[in-house]
């Protein structure tokens, strides 16, 4: 979906897009990391520090804005180097910049478990993963900030091998090993098990239809027999209104009709519809999101290995994002009010457990968008949702739903 706006001192970045949600002028870079220096941390194959957005929303919610200040904001640009966003502080000795996120963090801490109660499901989700984002490289990554310590390389663990520098000439002598560092903390690489899911909104199963049908076809035959037995009280009706038998036979049907058009998943089907305009439709597994506005939505899907399709990471195995609509980046197709983004599978997709994710990236056009979510599967539809999501909220999970093998 969109990066940035064209008007940004900044929009030829294209990962810096979380950064202008915030604003502009507190923030400013910071630090520079190298991956030959230090290697991310992950969680079920996404890295911890994609989740930036919420944790500090977190932090901020449970410790002011010392909380919201105390992760610097990563700006990957897929060449081995991340920048790091911040508002800096006056400079302050080390030994103070690590007694005060010691305190900040034992803070944070106690204040989750406090108010557990007050926290959503998905910020309770994220508990399990603080050792994570708290582990950087060393204390040196921890820099003064407006509000209290800046953290930069968060999320990481140090490079524990490099390379040795040694003359390729035979000239000299290669430099002394250095010591080997301590193995890493192995609680940093868990890998913990998924979050709790809401419950997938379904269409109604097929046996109520068919229960449906079989209750009209008994009234229809009840109809009938009392029209038979009962032709005594009826003849006077029925010699003044010969057609009457059949006009009642007519508004069964017609209710019986109308019941099935009721359930039938019209709304699904039309946003299907609009797939197919954009020539998008097909595959065995399609998982579409539609919307009706200028903003910029993004559509993810988690697999059942734990792998994530999204704009950053359109194919994973035989799954593909084939749309990604209204993005504000050079190239890019024009904005348009009837976006659609749809991730395919045209084999058979591998079994186990999806996730459904819409996540409100850039709201420029209305501070609200209502939205709706369409899984196919083998011509028949799995999972129809509608919702909206409005700015602040970030990664809103909206289904799951389990292919079998």
């Amino acid at each position: 979906m969109g990066r940035f706006l064209d008007r940004c001192p900044y929009a030829h970045r294209d990962d810096l897009r979380p950064y202008f949600q915030r604003s502009i002028t507190m923030t400013q870079p910071i630090a520079t990391t190298d991956v030959r220096d230090i290697t991310p941390l992950v969680h079920r194959g996404q890295r911890i520090i994609e989740l930036w957005s919420e944790f500090s929303r977190l932090f901020g919610k449970v410790a002011g804005d010392a909380g919201t200040g105390l992760l610097a904001e990563p700006a990957d640009h897929g060449n081995g180097k991340i920048d790091w966003y911040g508002a800096p502080g006056a400079d302050i000795p080390q030994a103070e910049r690590v007694a005060q996120f010691a305190r900040l963090r034992a803070e944070i801490e106690q204040a989750v478990t406090r108010q557990a109660d007050r926290l959503s499901p998905t910020e309770k989700s994220l508990l399990v993963l603080l050792p994570q984002v708290f582990a950087i490289p060393g204390d040196t990554y921890i820099r003064p900030g407006a509000h209290g310590p800046v953290l930069v390389g968060w999320g990481h663990q140090a490079v524990t091998q490099k390379l040795a520098r040694v003359d390729l000439m035979g000239e000299g002598r290669a430099p002394p090993a250095s010591k080997a560092p301590p193995p890493p903390i192995e609680e940093r690489m868990e890998i913990l098990p998924p979050p709790p899911a809401p419950a997938p909104p379904r269409l109604p199963a097929a046996w109520r239809e068919w229960a449906a049908l079989l209750g009209m076809l008994g009234g229809l035959a009840l109809l009938i027999w009392l029209l038979a037995h009962v032709g005594g009280l009826l003849a006077p009706w029925l010699c003044l209104y010969p057609s009457l038998p059949l006009w009642l036979i007519l508004l069964l049907a017609l209710l019986f009709l109308g019941l099935l058009a009721a359930r039938l998943p019209w709304r699904a089907w039309r946003d299907l519809w609009r797939v197919r305009r954009i020539g998008a439709l097909g595959g065995t597994l399609q998982i579409v999101l539609c919307w009706g506005d200028l903003n910029d939505l993004d559509l993810h899907v988690i697999c059942p290995d734990g792998q994530r399709i999204y704009f950053k990471n359109r194919t994973h195995g035989d799954g593909h994002l084939l749309r990604d609509a209204n993005a504000r980046r050079d190239g890019a197709p024009p904005p348009t009010r009837r976006p659609v983004e749809t991730t395919v599978w045209r084999s058979a997709p591998p079994p186990g457990l999806y996730t459904v994710i819409v996540d409100p990236f850039a709201m420029p056009a209305a501070v609200a968008s209502r939205f709706s979510v369409t899984v196919r599967y083998r011509g028949a539809v799995l999972v129809s949702h509608r919702g909206t999501v409005s700015t602040g909220q970030r990664m809103v999970p909206i289904c799951n739903f389990d292919i079998l093998a």
